[in-house]
Order: C-alpha cells, then structure tokens, then sequence
C-alpha cells in the first residue's frame, strides 16, 4: 500500500435510528419493534470510515448541524480515523438523520431526512488537489456533486462517482468521472430497463462515456465492471447476512481505497466485495465496520 494513498470523500453524515423488527409493516400498520440503535450512518460518513478502516489517510467533508447529534457524529467519525476538518457544522440546522428498519432475514427499509447535508456547497480545492480519489454520492446536493468533479478534473484528481441515490447530474459530469459506480437498480434507472446479473455485463458499455470505468454491484451475485476494453462478473462469497445496511457504502469505501493504492479496477472491485462480505455479517453500518486489510486475497 501507498503511504501516500489518500481519500476525500464528499457526502453525507447521518444518525442512523435503526430498529429491528420480524417483518416490514404493511401500509397503516403498526408494529412493535425488537430494539432500537443509535450510530453513524449517511453514505458519505460509511465510505470515509470503510475507506479509513483500510488504513488509508481518509477525509471527509460534510455539513452536520450545531445540535447535539451533530458533535455524536463528530465524534463517532474521529473515533473511527477519519479526519474531520473539512467537516462544517451549521448554525441553527438540525443534523441528517437515516430512519431503517431491519427486518429478521437483515433486509432493510430507509427513510432519510437530509438536514445539514442540504448545506454543503464549498468543495476545498486543496483536499481536492491532495488527494489520491476523490468520491462523491447522490446524498449531496447536485451543484455540489458537479463543483466536485469539475474541480477534480482540472486538478487532475481521479473521481468516483457512487450514484446512489439517482440524481439529475449534467451529461457532462457523467462523461468527467473517471469511476461510476451503481448498483443494479440504480443502474436499470440510468439505462431505462431492467438490469439482472444475467445481462450486468453486457450493459456495462452504455453506462457513462468510453472513458468511464465502470462497477455495478449486484447484492449476493457480486459485481460487474469495466475498465476500457476489459470487462468481467466478480462473484460473491456465501456468508450469513445479519444486516444489509451500508454493505454498499463497504464496497465504495474500500474499493477506493485500493483505487488510491493503485489497484487496478477489478483487484479494487474485488477488495470491495470482500468488504461489503463481512459488513453484512454484522449488524449497522459505519460503526462496526471490521478493519480491512487490502493485503489480503
């Protein structure tokens, strides 16, 4: 590993207010939940602690707000080796916060309430300029996602872009990433159809432009990517799922962090399904994230 391989993540922190229940409640039930959680959560705050549990100097910046949650999830983010500088804290806004449920098979169902993180706007062209990747998620504002790639662009820094959710970027932006990374649904969102693990591959080449790498992760059947004119289906190892919920954010987090430790795409893809493997395993996201240890096979 490089010791100079560094992460900017751009994006999202949250409270996440996980309860655990048997099943999902159908429309205009209530149910009794089995416990509730509180910890860190928000894509951006779940890459930048998987990227940083790899042992790659990570930083985030993001906005919480000046409440209580926001000086937890300071501190959640420190305590998990994340550099927090670039991350500001809004007068009088209420901090993000992600409401899931966590069902007995460890799907899960999310609602998000954004707060602080609708306030970010100024991208630090210096983070930018130091930086080995920089990542950015749908969890930001559009501008903000666009003033990323822009700026990484003309630094010449290699951008990630994690989709997630789908939001109206320009055309442009698309085409500037240097990774595009979606998973299937949001993939079929993009090209307007269904995508499977059966057809992920053969769809690779009409999601972003020619110079676009590209990474679609399919849960269970793993993941399919594309770096130029090589192209394959990276499978999934079996293991007991106890809870979904940020093995997504495990994948983008440690795959940039092999990115920037000059993985190749499919080395680096594989590196995030062996983390998105062992988060499912256990229970939350960022704050019990195991280390990961990019060495490993």
């Amino acid at each position: 590993m490089s010791l100079r391989a560094s992460v900017l993540v751009i994006g999202s922190v949250n409270e996440d207010i996980t309860v655990r229940v048997q099943r999902f409640p159908s429309p205009g039930e209530t149910l009794l939940g089995l416990d509730v959680t509180y910890g860190l959560g928000g894509k951006g705050a779940n890459q930048a602690v998987a990227a940083a549990r790899t042992g790659v100097s990570t930083a985030l910046l993001a906005t919480v707000g000046d409440d209580a949650v926001g000086a937890r999830l300071l501190g959640w983010l420190d305590e998990r080796g994340v550099d927090t500088a670039l991350v500001t804290r809004a007068a009088d806004t209420a901090s993000g916060t992600a409401h899931i449920a966590v069902d007995a098979a460890g799907e899960n169902q999310i609602v998000v309430v954004p707060g602080a993180n609708g306030l970010t706007r100024v991208v630090d062209e210096a983070a930018v300029a130091r930086a080995s990747i920089v990542v950015v998620q749908g969890e930001v504002p559009v501008a903000v996602i666009e003033n990323a790639v822009a700026v990484a662009r003309q630094l010449g820094t290699p951008v990630l872009l994690n989709l997630a959710p789908v939001v109206a970027v320009s055309a442009d932006t698309l085409a500037s990433v240097d990774y595009l990374v979606v998973n299937e649904t949001e993939a079929g969102l993009l090209l307007g159809r269904h995508l499977t693990a059966d057809n992920a591959v053969a769809a690779l080449p009409d999601l972003g432009s020619a110079g676009t790498n590209v990474v679609v992760t399919l849960g269970a059947a793993g993941a399919v990517w594309r770096e130029g004119e090589l192209s394959g289906h990276l499978v999934a190892p079996t293991v007991t799922v106890a809870d979904t919920t940020g093995a997504g954010d495990a994948f983008v987090g440690v795959m940039a962090a092999a990115l920037a430790s000059r993985f190749d795409l499919r080395s680096a893809a594989a590196q995030g399904i062996r983390a998105a493997s062992l988060a499912v395993q256990l229970p939350g996201a960022a704050m019990t994230y195991p280390s990961f240890d990019l060495d490993a096979t």
